[in-house]
């Protein structure tokens, strides 16, 4: 699908809201100087800037998040924290208000986010109505980020050992460190993901490294080497392994196929 502009990029003057959609972070290490220079001209001009997903990388590098805190995807976050030293990077939350700016973690996070606008610029009935269209459940203005790949999970206790998979993933903690983390015995962890999941919590972190390594090998031009290194694997042995065990082809051949 192809939207074509109706007006130039730096016709604003007329616009409450200037919403920045983001895209690959391939895309983003590349130049995107005059997206920059727009974010900076809105902030001038007191509008406010909307990050959906990883534009937040661009509204972090305009300089124009005052409390230097942003909502980005968990699977972002090593990449943002290394690019942006001095930020904090929410993967709690679904959207976050920095002054006049927000940010959001994308997918559901754009939603809530709208949600959110609505109700302040306009009414808290509106957006009622909104979630009701949209099908989706209003209380989402208030929700935390959900785990990304486990998003039925009940348990608050397992919820937050996910969060803390997702989060550690390039340097993975130790499941007795999880556990104190959580409260509780590895034994009791361990007969929580069972119950809620069906498996182990070791299978629960191999798969979110799998799926990170996809997303490297997709998104990415990442030496083998360096996409098991980023996803938590100690080499491309066993990320070979595992990749082959939940998606049936080698990560090499994965790659070729895109």
């Amino acid at each position: 699908m192809v939207i074509e502009p109706t007006v130039p990029l730096g016709e604003i003057d007329e616009c409450d809201y200037v919403a920045v959609v983001g895209g690959l972070l391939a895309q983003y290490r590349h130049s995107q100087q005059a997206l920059i220079d727009l974010i900076k001209r809105a902030d001038k001009r007191g509008k406010a800037v909307v990050g959906l997903c990883t534009a937040a990388f661009l509204l972090a590098e305009a300089g124009v998040l005052e409390d230097r805190n942003c909502c980005v995807s968990w699977f972002h976050r090593d990449d943002f924290l290394e690019l942006f030293d001095g930020y904090t990077a929410d993967t709690t939350s679904l959207f976050h208000l920095s002054g006049r700016h927000y940010t959001c973690a994308g997918g559901l996070g754009a939603a809530a986010l709208a949600l959110s606008i609505i109700q302040n610029e306009i009414s808290e009935e509106l957006a009622r109505k909104s979630a009701s269209i949209l099908l989706i459940p209003y209380e989402l203005v208030r929700s935390e980020q959900p785990a990304l790949s486990f998003n039925g999970v009940r348990s608050p206790m397992i919820r937050k050992a996910i969060r803390i998979f997702e989060e550690t993933l390039e340097d993975p903690v130790p499941m007795i460190d999880v556990a104190r983390r959580l409260g509780i015995s590895v034994r009791q962890m361990e007969r929580g993901f069972r119950l809620s999941l069906g498996r182990t919590a070791f299978e629960v972190r191999e798969e979110l490294r799998v799926k990170k390594a996809k997303e490297l090998l997709a998104e990415t031009s990442l030496s083998l080497l360096e996409v098991a290194v980023a996803s938590g694997f100690t080499d491309t042995r066993s990320m070979n392994r595992s990749f082959s065990r939940q998606k049936q082809k080698a990560p090499r051949d994965y790659r070729r196929q895109r």
